[in-house]
């Protein structure tokens, strides 16, 4: 509602003071609810609702919980999901009308609470999570303890087979071809749903990006009010492949993460997301061989040469944490582009406007590991400048604006100088490219603009 590029003037003027900066909003949906209290209140929202966040309608659930519990009646306020998008059926209705007679004392029938992003670290704490290693260990070591330890992996690389249904498709409003765009929807990893946007005037092997997303819980890669043709869209016409998946825990996947610390207790979810782009790495290197040397052509019908030397990975806000981890650990990766992708770990603590660390450990439940370090997070066995020595001397991009709300500017600045030798060492001190634009965290048409610009030395076709 803050973007006034987008909305307009659909709700309020006034909120455009806060774009980008929408915590400083004096007020918001939970103190609203709890002004409601102890009046019976039922929110409604669905999964994948194009104009809603159900990870933000949970969080102000609970805040206002607590004043309905205050006031002893928790059963008066409840959230109600539905499946699908915005739109509603006569199903929703009747149960609205449920609830009325419930307030109205005319049923004792309630509603169940349902929780879908609340994670509860102190349970996840007695399972006895593994010792972090010392400072000193060998760096991978240290970032595998970051993302946990990953249970065994399957070896085939993926196909056309077990792609996404086409009426999840419709719904997400994704895998649409254009007059100058083709899509192929694959399969990759622990049946991993993606889709493979490339120009259909193939001219040769070409190269790749895969996109990560942002936290769009509700619809995955495609996201929402975007000015513009999105990156599926904008990269192919530049002869470039796009290929975008929902990581766990967002769009057509949401549901994937409810239990995933009750099946992997040691695991975490950035690890798992590390682990589907690494598969999606494997994906794409396997469409890279050439016809008769390995392609498995009735598992690939109709993706298009691929160039496995040229795979670039680009990441926004999560996704920029998931590129830097995934390209870190992958040399098969050419290149990676990080948008407001982080801030240094060591010196977030909750002191700052960010939130600290507490938004990976608890509140999106990507990194519990991290919470055992609350309180003494200048001890964290590593932090964003390995994952970025371990880039080097490898292309990176990173785009860290001035008014990122996530982020501490002048930490990432002093981040960014510390690593520079890294580049100077391999001999390629102009492959770190490091912009700090005067904005705030967006990814639309001027972001994707700036990310070909830097791109389009590597995409060009290499000389014969």
């Amino acid at each position: 509602m803050t973007r006034n590029r987008t909305t307009g003037t659909w709700f309020s003027q006034r909120l455009r003071w806060f774009t980008g900066r929408e915590n400083k909003l004096p007020t918001d949906n939970h103190a609203l609810l709890g002004l409601i209290a102890p009046r019976h209140c039922l929110i409604s929202t669905a999964y994948n609702d194009g104009c809603d966040q159900s990870f933000s309608a949970e969080q102000s659930y609970l805040a206002a919980r607590e004043v309905y519990r205050f006031l002893g009646r928790p059963e008066a306020l409840r959230i109600a999901w539905r499946p699908g998008g915005h739109e509603t059926c006569a199903e929703v209705i009747e149960r609205y009308l449920d609830w009325c007679d419930f307030a109205f004392g005319r049923s004792r029938a309630g509603l169940p609470e349902e929780l879908i992003h609340h994670f509860d670290w102190d349970a996840w704490r007695r399972q006895a999570p593994a010792a972090a290693p010392p400072r000193d260990a060998e760096v991978r070591q240290r970032i595998a303890w970051g993302l946990g330890e990953e249970p065994p992996r399957q070896v085939a690389a993926g196909g056309t087979y077990g792609r996404a249904a086409a009426h999840v498709s419709a719904m997400l409003e994704r895998g649409l071809a254009s007059e100058k765009v083709a899509c192929v929807a694959l399969n990759f990893g622990e049946y991993v749903a993606g889709d493979l946007y490339f120009p259909k005037a193939v001219k040769g092997p070409l190269p790749v990006v895969v996109w990560l997303h942002p936290y769009s819980y509700n619809l995955g890669y495609n996201g929402a009010y975007m000015v513009g043709p999105r990156l599926q869209q904008f990269l192919p016409q530049k002869g470039v492949a796009v290929l975008a998946f929902d990581q766990i825990g967002f769009g057509s996947r949401l549901h994937e993460a409810q239990r995933f610390y009750d099946r992997y207790p040691r695991w975490s979810r950035l690890g798992k997301m590390v682990r589907d782009v690494r598969a999606a790495v494997d994906l794409l290197t396997l469409a890279g061989r050439p016809e008769g040397a390995g392609r498995p052509e009735d598992k690939l019908k109709d993706v298009p040469p691929i160039d496995a030397e040229r795979i670039y990975l680009l990441g926004y806000s999560l996704g920029g944490t998931v590129a830097l981890h995934a390209a870190a650990l992958d040399s098969r990766v050419a290149g990676v582009a990080c948008f407001a992708g982080f801030t240094p770990m060591r010196t977030d603590t909750e002191s700052k406007p960010t939130g600290g660390l507490r938004r990976f450990w608890q509140w999106h439940a990507l990194q519990p590991q991290l919470g055992l370090f609350q309180g003494r997070e200048c001890e964290l066995p590593y932090d964003f400048d390995d994952l970025l020595r371990l880039v080097a001397p490898r292309p990176c991009l990173v785009v860290a604006p001035r008014h990122d709300r996530d982020a501490d500017a002048a930490d990432v600045d002093r981040m960014i100088a510390a690593v520079r030798a890294a580049w100077s060492v391999g001999r390629a001190p102009a492959n770190l490219t490091y912009q700090t634009p005067d904005d705030y965290s967006r990814f639309q048409g001027e972001q994707q603009e700036a990310f070909w610009k830097w791109l389009e030395p590597a995409a060009r076709p290499a000389d014969p």
